[in-house]
């Protein structure tokens, strides 16, 4: 080792770490030396975190979605610490997941070790959920033989990626399992454990399993609505931010990783001097890519492209979006507003994401699994309805049914994995535990109503997802 870098303050150093590309070159350096090893052995705390991030731009390990569900449940822990770190939360997630990546770029960390079980469980559960996942949604489900011919009897045309799908779950999972426990509880909560409310809920719904049927409930959709007398709850509204952000050309990005370190992009968020986080809609761009002054996040101009490109640099293939009988109403639209310039939609194609999970968790692949799981641990609840959406204020069906099955499936990353053989031991205890919990509630979880559709005062995702993907719907109670 140049007794000239080591000559260097040990501060500076410490942040070269962080410029790192990969985290073997984070090994190698500390095995140049005994003094450069304890040095590096007081690395700041999310050293390893904003290493991860830069090597998911050349390694398929660990990803960047991957990195994003591995810190979720940290950023939702901070969050419910105070009303402030919520709404701040609630802005990321306007960015999508590259939104909440960088929130956690400054808020959290992850030690070697921890990467170290992310690999385990990249193996362990990622890979195989996310082909169950492809047997129902994506590539292998649209192979079936005779697919549009009775090959499949869920056939549908959707645009989606399996692994996509999966970490919006585990993600949600991530953020929100924990209001579910509290829940559970009976909301016998202390202030730090307070849950996160349904606004944060919806925010992650709408920005981070972005959906064209989504954008159809825009801000600008809602003006115009306003302007006839529509009634629109502003939640349910999208803001031409994040994956919405439709004025910018994306159609010259190459999907070569390697080229991903561009300087001409505008970044789409900063950080403001409460070090609060803002996202810059296309209307803070100007014609020459330069945007309002802000805080550099990642230190240098590269990273931060990279950061940005990473999650909006891939043209998605468009695909025919199916039609919207499973949102039990139609979405308003007719040819007239089809051709107002305020419905506009952003230029580079959005996959039918939302559209995709709520297919995924009614599917006849997919259910089994989770029956399963229950059988194994204990027996379902009377069902009154097989499939999930048909059920109203009136007429709910079996309501511990639904939240057991909803408890089961958010809780998370490594809890997609208790459907998978040889894990279901590791989960008895809880799934158990939950069941005895809710056969003992004796009233009905308190319902929401948002446009025509409704969820829970729990995180309950089905719902949430339908909310969020009905598009333009007025009278809004």
């Amino acid at each position: 080792m140049s007794s000239r870098l080591l000559s260097l303050p040990h501060e500076v150093l410490l942040l070269l770490a962080t410029h790192l590309c990969r985290l073997e070159d984070f090994g190698n350096l500390s095995l140049t030396c005994k003094e450069m090893r304890s040095i590096l052995a007081d690395a700041l705390p999310n050293t390893f975190l904003r290493i991860a991030v830069r090597q998911s731009f050349y390694s398929p390990f660990p990803s960047s979605n991957l990195l994003v569900a591995a810190t979720a449940r940290k950023l939702g822990n901070w969050a419910r610490e105070s009303t402030t770190n919520e709404e701040t939360l609630a802005t990321a997630c306007q960015g999508g997941f590259e939104g909440l990546l960088g929130l956690a770029l400054r808020q959290c960390s992850l030690t070697m070790s921890q990467l170290r079980e992310l690999q385990d469980v990249q193996y362990s559960i990622v890979n195989p959920v996310v082909n169950i996942i492809d047997q129902c949604i994506g590539e292998q489900w649209r192979a079936i033989p005779d697919f549009w011919s009775g090959g499949a009897s869920d056939a549908a045309s959707i645009s989606t990626d399996a692994s996509d799908a999966f970490f919006h779950i585990a993600v949600y999972g991530e953020l929100f399992a924990p209001d579910i426990e509290t829940y559970l509880d009976g909301n016998q909560t202390v202030p730090s454990q307070r849950p996160l409310t349904l606004d944060t809920r919806l925010e992650y719904i709408k920005y981070c399993v972005p959906d064209k049927a989504c954008w159809l409930m825009s801000e600008d959709q809602a003006l115009s609505a306003a302007a006839r007398g529509v009634p629109i709850d502003p939640r349910r509204e999208v803001k031409n931010v994040g994956p919405y952000a439709g004025c910018e050309d994306r159609s010259d990005r190459r999907s070569d990783r390697h080229s991903e370190f561009d300087d001409d992009e505008p970044r789409k968020f900063y950080f403001d001097e409460n070090d609060e986080i803002h996202f810059l809609s296309s209307q803070n761009v100007s014609d020459d890519g330069s945007s309002e002054p802000q805080t550099n996040l990642f230190t240098d101009d590269a990273f931060n492209n990279a950061i940005q490109n990473h999650f909006f640099g891939d043209s998605n293939e468009e695909d025919e979006f199916a039609e919207n009988d499973w949102f039990g109403q139609n979405n308003g639209f007719n040819n007239d507003n089809d051709s107002d310039d305020n419905a506009r939609e952003p230029r580079e194609p959005l996959n039918d994401n939302n559209f995709a999970l709520v297919w995924l968790l009614d599917s006849s692949r997919w259910r089994p699994h989770w029956q399963e799981a229950r059988r194994r641990l204990g027996r379902d609840f009377d069902v009154t309805y097989r499939d999930l959406e048909h059920f109203t204020a009136d007429d709910p069906g079996n309501w511990r049914q639904r939240l057991w099955e909803n408890t089961m499936l958010c809780q998370g990353l490594e809890g997609l994995g208790m459907i998978l053989p040889g894990q279901h031991d590791a989960w008895r205890k809880k799934i158990r535990r939950w069941r005895r919990k809710i056969a003992k509630m004796t009233e009905e979880p308190r319902m929401v109503v948002l446009g025509e559709q409704i969820t829970y005062d729990y995180p309950y995702l089905f719902g949430e997802l339908r909310i969020c993907g009905q598009g333009f719907v007025g009278a809004t109670r």
